[in-house]
């Protein structure tokens, strides 16, 4: 029981840092991204999760895609935070 809630734990915190990953390749700061400590960033977060229809662990194909798409990332408010679209 304790394996399948870490197993669980791990997979989430994994597609967590992919997030993190995409939003710092993107230009954002770390600072309150990760750990996740700006309450925003836990709403971006799952925000990202529904655009990138995330659940399950992470991949490293979805980082490679993350640097192709830098150019073309658009931020909302970069002087408030970072918030990514897309």
């Amino acid at each position: 029981m304790a394996l399948t809630r870490w197993r669980g734990e791990a997979a989430e915190m994994a597609v967590f840092e992919d997030f993190v990953g995409e939003q710092v390749l993107a230009g954002c700061s770390i600072l309150g991204l990760y750990p996740p400590t700006d309450p925003q960033a836990k709403e971006d977060f799952e925000a990202w999760r529904k655009v990138k229809k995330r659940r399950g662990p992470a991949s490293p194909a979805n980082l490679s895609h993350a640097r192709k798409r830098k150019a073309s990332t658009t931020r909302e408010n970069a002087g408030e935070g970072c918030r990514l679209l897309g």
